[in-house]
């Protein structure tokens, strides 16, 4: 990426920096669903002083809390395994790495358009035990719970689609129904309270 066809290392003119800005995010969190120990982190600022500076503080917090998230998680990240089907145009892809009945799933949409990412839950993403499930999203909307629509908890063997905007990343933590505190307040980010 960073040389010419002679192999020589351009700093004059060919693409002296190349920060992406929109993507650096999907970058991340692509590497951490695909290959979480041998993470390939590309296209952030980090070439020159100059491009380290203007990384913002907020953006630098972020990418290091993932890559803690991702050790932190190493055990259930090593039954990484991919699902939906392999990358293309006009579809969703993921991975899922699931530890019996809870685990998270890495949602991939890299299309200019919205599509709705499907899967089962079911051994086919990994999970082998469980009977009801609700959907933790971790980004991009951090704290928003997912269900069912208009019956809560997925059962396990149910058919989930999850709509996702394009080009965009999610992470969805899988957790079982009983261990989320009630009320709960599904599809939207906040909280319920009884009063």
């Amino acid at each position: 990426g960073r040389v010419d066809g002679k192999g020589v290392m351009r700093r004059d003119r060919f693409r002296p920096r190349d920060w992406d800005l929109l993507g650096w995010r999907y970058s991340v969190i692509s590497s951490i669903g695909t290959a979480p120990f041998n993470h390939v982190v590309d296209f952030i600022p980090a070439r020159d002083i100059e491009e380290f500076r203007a990384f913002p503080a907020e953006d630098a917090a972020w990418l290091k809390e993932w890559m803690a998230w991702t050790d932190g998680n190493a055990a259930v990240l090593r039954r990484l395994r991919p699902i939906i089907g392999p990358p293309a145009i006009g579809r969703v892809d993921g991975t899922a790495a699931i530890d019996g009945d809870r685990g998270f799933l890495f949602l991939y949409n890299p299309n200019y358009r919205a599509l709705d990412a499907g899967f089962s839950f079911d051994g086919s993403i990994g999970i082998d035990r469980g009977e009801r499930f609700l959907l933790r999203e971790l980004h991009p909307s951090a704290g928003r719970l997912l269900g069912k629509p208009g019956a809560g908890a997925w059962r396990r063997g149910d058919r989930a689609r999850i709509p996702m905007k394009g080009p965009g990343a999610m992470v969805l933590e899988v957790v079982p129904d009983g261990t989320v505190p009630r009320p709960a307040l599904l599809g939207s980010p906040g909280r319920a309270e009884h009063d």
